[in-house]
């Protein structure tokens, strides 16, 4: 397993190294989720396949634009709820303030909170884009404008943003009509080349041609104890 990760790209796997934004995902969840979703369509014929994940997105963009629509905070009620987790949870937690922008929050561990960076060394703040329970207490106690350090990301109008344009529907008039005689599909008209026709394999560049030993002669080559022409003594 070792092996395994050190003949990786370390940005491929470590999230230190990563070079863009993670927010806090390191799994493949949503590539498993949308497998699962096809799962039932993957039979079909790639035409009639692409139609139902059409079909699938059009009616997935258009509810969740309509329940976007509902929600009457600033941030995604998912990342509202942990905002007032946090809260909750650094309400004992005393602050130190080291000037206008740097603080020191008492938990355990005792962390720094640079609320001008946007860091703090607990580093969750920084993975996520997130404010991490610490620059959540240091933010409430000090009164000052949680909306100010949240990324647009979590915002509920970059949510709409993504599901502002729909799907248009295809109606069944602009298809191809297909018969029966139609979804027959005959080989393709081809001419016999001259000659007769190869029947070893072409073998590619990169590969290496094992080379035979003769039992007669003892000789690498490729001849064998039938085919060799050598004197011998």
């Amino acid at each position: 397993m070792l092996f395994y990760f050190e003949s990786l790209p370390v940005e491929n796997w470590a999230n230190t190294y990563f070079k863009g934004k993670r927010y806090g995902e390191m799994t493949s969840n949503t590539v498993e989720s949308f497998n699962n979703q096809i799962l039932k369509f993957r039979h079909l014929p790639i035409c009639d396949l692409v139609d139902k994940v059409r079909v699938l997105l059009m009616e997935q963009m258009c509810e969740r634009k309509q329940l976007s629509s509902k929600w009457n905070s600033s941030v995604c009620p998912v990342m509202d709820k942990k905002l007032v987790d946090r809260f909750d949870k650094g309400r004992t937690w005393h602050v130190a303030a080291a000037n206008d922008d740097i603080f020191e929050v008492y938990s355990l561990p005792t962390v720094v909170v640079d609320l001008k960076r946007m860091t703090c060394t607990c580093c969750r703040w920084e993975l996520h884009c997130f404010p991490c329970v610490h620059a959540v207490t240091v933010i409430q106690k000090t009164k000052r404008q949680l909306c100010n350090y949240i990324n647009p990301y979590y915002t509920i109008a970059a949510f709409q943003l993504s599901y502002k344009v729909a799907i248009n529907p295809i109606p069944t008039l602009g298809a191809p009509v297909v018969t029966k005689e139609s979804a027959i599909i005959l080989p393709p008209k081809t001419r016999r080349p001259r000659g007769r026709p190869k029947v070893v394999r072409i073998r590619s560049r990169g590969e290496k041609v094992k080379q035979l030993k003769c039992g007669r002669c003892g000789k690498l080559g490729k001849h064998n104890r039938r085919t060799c022409k050598e004197a011998c003594d």
